[in-house]
């Protein structure tokens, strides 16, 4: 599918296409904006993953799962949160958990789901005593 010829207008989930913005190393990066308001770059093989829809700005319904509850690690995710910005500028989905030592942090939801982040930090001070 990444043959397919993209032009002005066409739309990949809330991101719509504006001009190509350059080529590099044989791909072709576009200029779009999402629903929000938004603009950003885009790769065309990025445009074709569905992970890639949007430009992360949350503000509309997200089909995420519901993490609430869940245990991961030590930790157990309360409720979500307002999503934390990365270096990129882009928002990262994240959650209030609960430590079972009782203290309470702020997770980015990638960090739960790929078993990055385990607790509060109080695994890594207890291997350091």
């Amino acid at each position: 599918c990444l043959k397919k010829e993209l032009q002005r207008g066409h739309r990949f989930g809330k991101l719509t296409l504006l001009s190509l913005s350059h080529k590099s190393k044989g791909m072709a990066f576009w200029n779009c904006r999402c629903d929000c308001g938004r603009e950003l770059i885009a790769s065309k093989a990025a445009l074709f993953r569905a992970n890639s829809i949007c430009c992360e700005c949350y503000t509309g319904p997200r089909s995420r799962t519901d993490l609430s509850g869940k245990v991961f690690g030590r930790l157990r995710a309360l409720m979500e949160v307002d999503p934390l910005k990365e270096a990129s500028g882009r928002l990262c989905p994240s959650w209030l958990c609960r430590c079972s030592c009782g203290r309470e942090v702020v997770v980015r939801e990638r960090n739960l789901k790929d078993k990055i982040t385990r607790s509060c930090g109080c695994l890594r001070r207890k291997s350091q005593t």
